[in-house]
């Protein structure tokens, strides 16, 4: 029986477990499992999306910056939140005049949530949408893959 537990854990391990978030229903849930997530990571978070306006988003990132987490926020919109978070030492702002319409948000190899449009409270509360996460090991690796070029196009705000 402790074997077969075992080979469970493993197979469990390297298929991962996806979520589907139904908004504005499970909007609450899935904020305190971002912040949860954020709160235990321990290296890296990346943020990618058009605009950023979530106060308890907002929360959860800066506890992990002032944690000593280092934190990437790539935005087209440079208003509100990101500008007011920039100021704080592990959280580095990128610009970049590409669109875009959907959002990403990847705690170190551990999480990959993806939204459609903006991450936006004011959206989330109000909007129908679905928000996927996954902690599947290549889905993670996957994504951060297709984005490190656009990572790196993007040009840092305090440059």
């Amino acid at each position: 029986m402790i074997k077969l537990l075992g080979l469970l854990f493993t197979i469990t391990l390297l298929y991962g477990k996806e979520s589907v978030y139904l908004f504005p229903d499970q909007h609450s849930y899935c904020v305190y499992q971002l912040n949860k997530a954020m709160k235990n990571a321990s290296e890296r978070i990346i943020v990618i999306s058009h605009s950023f306006n979530h106060p308890e988003l907002k929360k959860g990132i800066l506890q992990a910056a002032k944690h000593g987490k280092n934190v990437t926020l790539v935005l087209n919109d440079l208003h509100r939140d990101a500008l007011s978070m920039v100021q704080y030492d592990h959280i580095e702002l990128y610009s970049t005049p590409h669109p875009f319409d959907t959002s990403t948000l990847i705690i170190d190899h551990s999480l990959v949530c993806t939204f459609p449009g903006a991450i936006e409270e004011e959206d989330f509360s109000f909007i129908r949408s679905s928000i996927r996460c996954s902690d599947n090991p290549k889905t993670i690796e996957q994504i951060r893959r297709s984005l490190n070029p656009l990572i790196s196009s993007a040009k840092l705000y305090l440059e």
